[in-house]
């Protein structure tokens, strides 16, 4: 039977400024170790990465109806990364006359390095950015996109709401149209080996949205 045991560091914990060093392990003093989650220490890393789609006052208008060679967001993952979902938040902040809304995020082994449609800037969310992204984040796909629909690839997120009536009436739900997903709470998620993609569409009939994603991207080393 092991026997594990830390010097309390409760109030002063012990921090090293370089990597390799030994160090003594943290823990209440009635004996509870504490640790980081893996995303956590992903983003202590600087191995964590996100995107917007629409900042501030100002929302998106997505491509509408959902057709696969035209997602409202598709990141490539190129040969050398492999990446792994953190988080998806869509919020529809107007929609048109189409009574329904639907949320599809899609895992592929389909990838396509350029498509036809706008850059996003991928950000690291560890502020300093001590590691670049190695992906490509477009939305409001246009046009050049292999469908990712197609191959080994998986649906992992679905969701939406189904309207009673249509949008142009008032709706005591109307707030209510943000959808999420995160895998530390929806499950297992997708690893998307290079070369691949993640597609997302937000779909609705003249739609405007905001769109947040966050993924981890790791070497394909560490997976070797």
């Amino acid at each position: 039977m092991a026997d594990v045991r830390y010097i309390t560091a409760q109030s002063t914990p012990s921090v090293k400024s370089s990597d390799g060093d030994y160090l003594a392990l943290q823990g209440t003093r009635d004996g509870a170790l504490f640790s980081a989650d893996w995303f956590l220490a992903r983003a202590m890393e600087g191995r964590m990465f996100g995107v917007n789609i629409g900042a501030g006052t100002t929302p998106v208008t997505g491509n509408g109806a959902l057709v696969t060679t035209t997602p409202d967001l598709h990141l490539y993952v190129p040969t050398t990364v492999a990446v792994i979902p953190a988080q998806i938040v869509v919020k529809y902040e107007a929609i048109g006359t189409e009574s329904e809304m639907e949320v599809v995020a899609l895992a592929s082994k389909t990838a396509d390095s350029a498509v036809t449609g706008t850059a996003l800037t991928i950000y690291n969310m560890r502020m300093d950015a001590p590691v670049a992204s190695l992906c490509t984040a477009t939305r409001t796909v246009t046009a050049g996109l292999t469908d990712p629909a197609a191959g080994n690839r998986l649906e992992f997120f679905r969701a939406g709401h189904p309207l009673a009536d249509t949008p142009a009436t008032t709706e005591n739900d109307r707030n209510e149209h943000v959808y999420k997903w995160a895998a530390m709470t929806n499950g297992v998620p997708p690893i998307i080996y290079g070369d691949g993609s993640l597609s997302l569409w937000a779909a609705s009939q003249a739609a405007t949205h905001f769109i947040f994603f966050s993924w981890v991207e790791l070497p394909i080393s560490r997976f070797s």
